[in-house]
């Protein structure tokens, strides 16, 4: 095989090519050579894992982390057992976090493997408390410990807190509005020992902008879930969309202890906090992850199972109100409010909220099926001309597409925008009527073109019109984001729509569900579906559907 020499391209091309691929791939472009080596290290060294529980990987690792320069380093994830043995001595591991803090953008901290971290007492170890350092640094004055570095990209911390057995009063870390100022994701492992006043400590300390909390993700172990603990997440942090809570103890009231259940079992128990619920409405909490959890007793499982009527009683309060009304409008930060209105948007694939495609609609979208040649800057047609060739292919359509059910509408976009130029869209009474027209077109070519049918969200055309256009008053012509409708002649849509009642009166469908649709061949004077010959072309019947 004759030697290739690599394309020249810039790094950024590389760079952007490394990131499709699989993590064993990028290792084995070290072996090509120097220019992918030096790449490809970055990549790989951009995560770092560190799990061990001897005294001899200790040493090891000791050595390699003196090792090191710096690295690209984004995450690093520290999980050891938690003894004065196996623990790292703070040379090594400091000060590799120190070295690559102002880049890390991930920190995971546990003093302890995952798959005994439930299992292990964390108060039993002096020197990890040390390491991670205390609230009061006064105590540890001229030693080094993570709480006094300052990570300026850090946006997700987990951290295991070293816990006595009787229930924490205040936070157990220092303020991270200073030493994290970019912070959005907290996790914190404490042993199922924060209480509420701790936990008010802790949020005193986050990093905020006009005083309001950017946190977006947290995990948090405490001793008693009740509403006012609910309550203060919902006021404290509106911008949260993750939450995950672990606790011991469920509780209606958390100043008096009423209705507290150490270990509900079943529906029974659950009761006095889903009636609590029902009472409170997070309108403006938009919560998209949640988990709520607790250790069973007596099971020899320490790990904390979901607790579903618990999750449950809290999404119906999410998901009531504000958030049901804002569904698919500009206020929703979720779903694209284009996208639900008109059925396309102009960002596509990369448009930062979401496009839900209906399961079933009565409405389809046909795409880029009509171009009007008035936009073509060559076009002599006059404006008597124009309107005959779009009505010859408003007819073909809405022939074909009559006879799949009973077409309620018909619209043709004018727009010349990507996501719109040449749009048809096509609303039917039944949902198995669209169903059937897009299982079909998808198999047809119109013009010479394959047809790529779909399932639309659009249900009200009024909200997808510009009603600008209508008005004649839209400066931004066919670039404009709603649809401006390419209307067909009067006559010919009164002659359709009244064909089609009178071929469904004289031979109704079978059920109602939608089966059976006009058959334009039945028209009066034994015409076929094709348009008029003085419409179309020269040749009388011409017909441009075919199959792929």
């Amino acid at each position: 095989m004759p030697f290739r020499r690599l394309p020249t391209l810039p790094v950024e091309i590389w760079i952007q090519i490394l990131s499709y691929l699989p993590p064993r791939t990028v290792r084995k472009l070290i072996t090509i050579n120097r220019c992918l080596f030096q790449l490809a290290l970055d990549d790989i060294y951009g995560q770092i894992d560190v799990m061990f529980d001897d005294e001899k990987t200790r040493v090891n690792l000791d050595k390699q982390f003196a090792g090191f320069t710096r690295l690209p380093l984004r995450s690093l994830t520290i999980c050891v057992a938690m003894n004065d043995e196996t623990f790292p001595t703070r040379d090594g591991i400091f000060g590799f976090i120190q070295t690559h803090a102002a880049d890390l953008e991930r920190l995971v901290i546990l003093p302890t493997p995952p798959q005994d971290r439930y299992h292990r007492n964390f108060g039993s170890n002096n020197r990890y408390t040390s390491f991670l350092g205390p609230r009061d640094d006064s105590s540890h004055q001229g030693q080094n410990t993570v709480s006094q570095l300052c990570f300026p990209n850090l946006t997700t911390f987990h951290v295991g807190i070293p816990t006595p057995q009787n229930i924490l009063l205040q936070s157990p870390l220092p303020p991270l509005a200073s030493r994290m100022p970019n912070l959005t994701a907290l996790g914190l492992d404490t042993g199922l020992r924060l209480s509420f006043p701790a936990l008010m400590d802790l949020l005193d300390g986050l990093p905020s902008m006009n005083g309001t909390i950017g946190l977006r993700k947290l995990e948090l172990s405490c001793h008693t879930l009740d509403i006012l603990l609910l309550n203060t997440l919902a006021l404290r942090l509106p911008k949260l969309q993750m939450l995950t809570i672990n606790f011991e103890i469920l509780s209606v009231d958390s100043q008096t202890g009423s209705s507290a259940v150490a270990q509900p079992s079943t529906n029974l128990v659950w009761l006095p906090f889903i009636m609590a619920m029902k009472n409170h409405r997070y309108t403006e909490w938009f919560i998209e992850e949640l988990r709520l959890a607790r250790p069973l007793k007596n099971s020899g499982c320490a790990v904390p199972h979901p607790a579903l009527p618990a999750m449950a009683a809290l999404a119906d309060s999410l998901a009531l109100g504000r958030r049901a009304n804002i569904f698919g409008t500009e206020q929703d930060r979720v779903n694209c409010s284009f996208y639900y209105k008109i059925g396309a948007c102009r960002h596509g694939d990369r448009c930062s909220r979401k496009h839900i495609k209906p399961p079933f609609s009565q409405t389809i979208l046909l795409p880029n099926v009509y171009h009007n040649p008035a936009h073509d800057p060559v076009c002599k047609l006059t404006e008597k001309e124009l309107q005959e060739g779009f009505d010859a292919v408003y007819e073909d359509l809405y022939c074909e597409l009559a006879k799949f059910g009973h077409l309620l509408e018909l619209h043709v976009c004018d727009n010349v925008g990507d996501h719109l130029i040449g749009n048809v869209y096509a609303r039917y009474e039944w949902e198995t009527e669209a169903q059937a027209a897009v299982d079909s077109c998808n198999e047809r070519w119109y013009a010479g073109r394959p047809l790529y049918a779909e399932l639309s969200p659009v249900t009200d055309f009024r909200e997808a019109c510009c009603r600008q256009n209508e008005n004649g008053e839209c400066n931004r012509g066919g670039f404009c984001n709603f649809m401006h409708l390419r209307l067909a002649s009067a006559d010919l849509v009164s002659a359709l729509k009244h064909g089609q009642r009178l071929e469904r009166k004289l031979n109704p469908p079978k059920n109602q569900g939608g089966a059976g649709g006009w058959e334009p061949s039945k028209r009066e004077g034994g015409r076929g579906r094709s348009a008029s010959p003085s419409r179309r072309s020269s040749n009388p019947g011409e017909d441009r559907w075919t199959r792929k």
